[in-house]
């Protein structure tokens, strides 16, 4: 004689999340491998970037700041670190010290120094 048995509903259903499936999963991997070789190949250093001269409203730095802290590193080190710097009087005395230390490094140059300090 075999009865059925039905088993009593969990106590925790209402907390248990539906997973995606993983065809969604994968799909989601594929388009954010793809948005990242696109930032990696398309993104260039700029020595002379465009600064916005009004400031970045505090939920886009959060943002950017974010999106940094997530960004691949070797071995997911990330060894980046980010101060943000608000005070016009700091940041002047922050770009006299990067142009000393650039005249200072050019010397190390004598034949590209030109194209250094450019």
């Amino acid at each position: 004689m075999t009865k059925n048995f039905e088993r009593p509903p969990c106590a925790m259903s209402s907390t248990i999340r539906a997973r995606p499936n993983a065809a969604t999963t994968h799909r989601l991997a594929i388009q954010r491998r793809r948005a990242r070789r696109s930032v990696a190949f398309n993104s260039r250093a700029s020595r002379h970037p465009q600064v916005p001269l009004e400031p970045i409203g505090d939920d886009v730095l959060h943002h950017l700041l974010t999106a940094a802290h997530a960004a691949p590193s070797v071995g997911l080190s990330q060894p980046w670190r980010f101060i943000v710097v608000r005070s016009e009087e700091t940041k002047a005395a922050m770009h006299a010290i990067a142009q000393r230390e650039r005249l200072v490094q050019a010397a190390f140059f004598p034949d590209r120094s030109t194209a250094f300090l450019s």
